[in-house]
């Protein structure tokens, strides 16, 4: 199994990142965001098959590339579409689902869409669907929230944590299922031969950890019969899952700080993710726009004690050179500190891009 994160934007662009998340038997693509022309590097394919899409909060700079993607999936059946977003999402989103001249649209195919409201406490989601315009919710349900997780599957969980931004700002934190690996030498030592078995009885115990399926099921190799969780002990390992965690648009105060400390405090391989807007030496103007800066940033960061430590969401007053200057701030306290543009990207044709500067919310 793996996971990784991919920044889908520039220095001072719009704010997206791509989670993929593999386990041999299959993938899932989770959209972070949705800023404006953050999709221009992604194949049609890839965004027809992404699984969820969500975003932090609903200012310009994180949702105007929506259309985008709405655009290449409105009517996909092949899958239900899932956004999530904090309160208010569903007046939101089902505005701009409905934004559109549907004269045409019981003609062809259907497609379900639900939106998920993130409250502290609960989980609100209601379901539209195309043949209707998105003007009615077909069902409405409300689930329990009693800790940060808001989707846990058997082969990754998704948890968020709400920050400070003038208005609820949803950090997210994505991880993959703990991993089985086979024991070789106990499966060398038991005579059994390996085969496609092995990564069926991975699978199983995946399940029986996500409480999807009972660790007492019987699973049958040949001849032998036993519990799965019998084969597990006798052949399989475990692996901590790694984690990637997507931060942006909040003031990093020190309760804040110590908030998010506490949720990444049992994150293993983590990539952080974590917006820099400013330079220390505009401090008064982070606190005025509810914005983090490259030390406070950096101080979480020391912290946590990431795997990687990625800074994105610069403001664009700096130039080049003063992008420097912050990352070389940030690196002073953690010094393993590089911006999130700079990992490789898959290769794409080159867009051009807009000169027109987009406010930083």
């Amino acid at each position: 199994m793996s996971i990784q994160i991919k920044y889908l934007g520039g220095p001072a662009t719009d704010a997206a990142a791509l989670v993929t998340v593999d386990w041999g038997q299959g993938q899932a693509r989770i959209l972070l965001d949705c800023g404006d022309g953050r999709l221009r590097s992604l194949p049609k394919s890839e965004i027809q098959s992404l699984d969820h899409l969500f975003f932090s909060h609903f200012h310009m700079d994180h949702i105007a590339g929506f259309d985008a993607f709405f655009r290449k999936n409105y009517s996909r059946n092949t899958m239900e579409n899932h956004l999530w977003g904090p309160p208010g999402a569903d007046r939101i989103l089902s505005a701009r689902l409905q934004g559109y001249l549907w004269n045409l649209c019981d003609t062809g195919p259907n497609s379900v869409w639900w939106i998920h409201e993130i409250h502290e406490n609960r989980i609100l989601s209601a379901r539209r669907e195309l043949h209707d315009a998105f003007k009615i919710i077909r069902e409405f349900k409300s689930s329990p929230r009693a800790d940060s997780i808001v989707l846990q599957t058997p082969n990754y969980r998704i948890e968020s944590i709400t920050l400070p931004h003038h208005t609820a700002s949803l950090g997210y934190v994505v991880t993959e299922a703990d991993r089985w690996n086979v024991n070789t030498k106990a499966l060398q030592e038991s005579g059994i031969r390996p085969g496609p078995w092995v990564a069926e009885l991975k699978q199983r115990a995946i399940e029986t950890a996500s409480g999807t399926r009972p660790l007492t099921e019987i699973f049958e190799v040949g001849s032998l019969s036993q519990s799965i969780q019998q084969w597990t002990e006798q052949f399989l390992e475990l692996t901590a899952g790694s984690s990637v965690a997507y931060l942006t648009d909040f003031r990093l105060d020190e309760p804040t700080s110590a908030r998010v400390a506490h949720l990444l405090s049992n994150c293993r391989n983590l990539t952080l993710l974590c917006e820099s807007q400013y330079m220390e030496e505009d401090l008064e103007l982070a606190e005025k726009t509810a914005h983090s800066t490259c030390r406070e940033a950096a101080l979480l960061a020391k912290a946590v004690q990431p795997d990687q430590f990625l800074l994105f969401h610069l403001s664009d007053r700096y130039r080049p050179s003063d992008r420097e200057h912050l990352l070389q701030q940030a690196q002073a306290i953690y010094p393993k500190t590089r911006f999130a543009w700079e990992q490789p990207l898959p290769e794409q044709t080159p867009t051009p891009t807009s000169n027109l500067s987009t406010p930083n919310l």
